[in-house]
């Protein structure tokens, strides 16, 4: 499966955080089936860790860049990209979902194609 791994830009890319998550995916990969892909925003924070969590495992990174020449519509184009090639998503966030306005963006479109998302707070 495809798992998107999203979140806040603020959270902090330590060790700590990162063997957090891998103990989330761990859990989560025995109930919504295994990680072959992870797909990341490419920015700072939670996204970097997802990219982490590919030095743990078999599985692929395929990261989905937010073209900012664009305007400052870029990083929800580029949310919609990811919403549509993830089977699902694991956002993280360090403040109430809708004060993380991309993170949030994804979750709704996402669980609008029925795809399962898991929203890990407290990093």
């Amino acid at each position: 499966m495809i798992y998107a791994i999203i979140g806040s830009r603020d959270i902090p890319e330590t060790e700590d955080n990162l063997h957090t998550l891998l103990t989330w995916l761990s859990w989560l990969s025995e109930r919504w089936g295994p990680i072959d892909e992870v797909v990341s925003g490419g920015a700072r924070g939670a996204d970097r860790l997802g990219e982490m969590v590919v030095d743990y495992g078999s599985m692929s990174l395929k990261v989905f860049p937010a073209d900012w020449s664009k305007g400052k519509g870029a990083g929800f184009a580029r949310n919609k990209d990811i919403a549509a090639y993830a089977d699902c998503g694991v956002a993280i966030v360090n403040k109430p979902l809708k004060e993380s306005r991309g993170t949030a963006n994804t979750v709704a479109l996402m669980r609008q194609q029925g795809k399962r998302v898991m929203i890990l707070r407290g990093f």
